[in-house]
């Protein structure tokens, strides 16, 4: 019994040096681990800190538009430090100088590399924004839309697929094709509904619908966002737009009114509530709408002005030189 008693806690005793043993090895490794994080985040300060120095000379470089000399630093410092935190940063002002340097194959290098590495990076929305200014600025339209298409299928639902998705209809529009355009701008809408250019793209489209006379895909529009965003003020603008052209005047002037209940002195509410009043024939309710727009505070200068442009811009030349001059006062 007592040799079986040893043979026993000999056996436990060796099963609790091993748990033991690996416990202590794995804790090994994690410090191992541990310290070699500490040491590439420290490396990587140390870089960071190095290199932004040399970051603010080439940007002083870039922003005096001496544009060889700050391609020469920008190159050295890409080349100097594999990883820093401003790299993309550098990428597209690198790739901007090159554009300044008419070397547009490697602007367009410079913007691909960015998007290539991280499709949803900080920067990727500015690169593939200046991949497609560098081909609008030449009147290369087609070349544009075809490489933000690219971008859209190679990177789909990534930050480079948002923006070049929001670029194309704008460019559509811009070679005058409107229906391409609205359908551009519809999938935009489609595909990223949480987008920060949704309300910029939704303008846009409910804008070429009113161009176009396409009143009721307008209102079918805006009535259905405002089913979800009841009291938002830009929707019941747009949408007293759309009654007016349609000829409900009741409507329009209804919603005129119940958006400048809920922003008073919204002096874009103003002029269109004037405007409406004009076109129905009412001379006078029109330039009292438009009068209030010099009662807002915020730049009396300029509301001064903006209201001798609307009222000289309708003919009423008299009520604009007056308040030409209390803009000058």
């Amino acid at each position: 019994n007592l040799k079986g008693k040893t043979m026993r806690n000999s056996k436990f005793k060796l099963i609790f040096l091993r748990k033991n043993f690996f416990s202590l090895v794995f804790l090994l490794i994690c410090i191992f681990l541990l310290l070699c994080v500490l040491k590439i985040e420290a490396q990587t300060n140390m870089v960071d800190k190095q290199s932004l120095a040399e970051v603010t000379a080439a940007d002083e470089l870039y922003y005096d538009g001496k544009y060889a000399e700050a391609a020469k630093a920008y190159e050295a410092l890409l080349e100097k430090y594999a990883e820093f935190a401003s790299k993309d940063q550098i990428r597209t002002r690198l790739g901007r100088c090159y554009e300044q340097l008419n070397n547009d194959a490697l602007a367009l290098q410079m913007y691909q590399d960015v998007i290539t590495d991280n499709p949803n990076g900080s920067y990727v929305s500015q690169a593939v924004s200046m991949m497609g200014n560098l081909y609008v600025q030449r009147y290369q339209y087609k070349k544009a839309i075809s490489m933000l298409q690219q971008i859209m299928a190679k990177y789909p639902q990534t930050n480079a697929a948002e923006m070049a998705g929001y670029l194309i209809p704008m460019y559509l529009y811009a070679q005058g094709m409107m229906e391409e355009a609205i359908e551009g701008y519809k999938k935009f809408l489609n595909d990223f509904p949480q987008s920060s250019y949704r309300m910029s793209a939704f303008s846009s489209l409910i804008s070429l619908y009113l161009q176009h006379n396409r009143f009721d895909e307008a209102e079918r529009m805006l009535t259905e966002n405002m089913g979800r965003s009841p009291g938002d003020v830009d929707l019941m603008q747009k949408l007293a737009a759309v009654y007016q052209k349609k000829g409900k005047y009741e409507e329009a002037l209804k919603l005129y009114q119940a958006a400048l209940a809920k922003s008073p002195g919204n002096t874009s509410l103003l002029e269109d509530l004037g405007e409406f009043y004009l076109e129905y024939g009412d001379k006078e309710k029109a330039i009292a709408e438009w009068s209030k727009i010099a009662q807002n505070t915020s730049d009396e200068y300029y509301q001064h002005q903006r209201l001798g442009n609307i009222l000289k811009e309708h003919g009423f030349y008299k009520e604009a030189v007056e308040q030409y001059e209390a803009a000058i006062k």
